[in-house]
């Protein structure tokens, strides 16, 4: 479940502090208690958090960024696409 951590606002973490992928329920729990909170942004997972400021302070790096990081993936992949549909 959700829990607070000084300077973080929610944060989503298994007790055993092991990486995971976060729960719709977790995730729906973080938004809505940060909305209660008045927070105008929710970032979750936490760690996309230095994604997203980049993304908003610097926009057409980060798009460039992510151009480049899918072309290394997709040429790993052996040219496979990395969409999951």
């Amino acid at each position: 479940m959700a829990q607070k951590e000084q300077g973080a606002d929610w944060v989503l973490r298994p007790p055993t502090g092991a990486r995971r992928a976060a729960l719709a329920s977790d995730v729906a729990a973080a938004i809505l208690a940060a909305a209660a909170a008045g927070r105008l942004h929710v970032v979750v997972p936490p760690q996309y958090a230095r994604l997203w400021w980049l993304k908003r302070l610097a926009p057409m790096r980060f798009v460039r960024w992510m151009s480049r990081q899918r072309a290394k993936a997709l040429q790993r992949r052996g040219g496979r696409s990395t969409d999951r549909t």
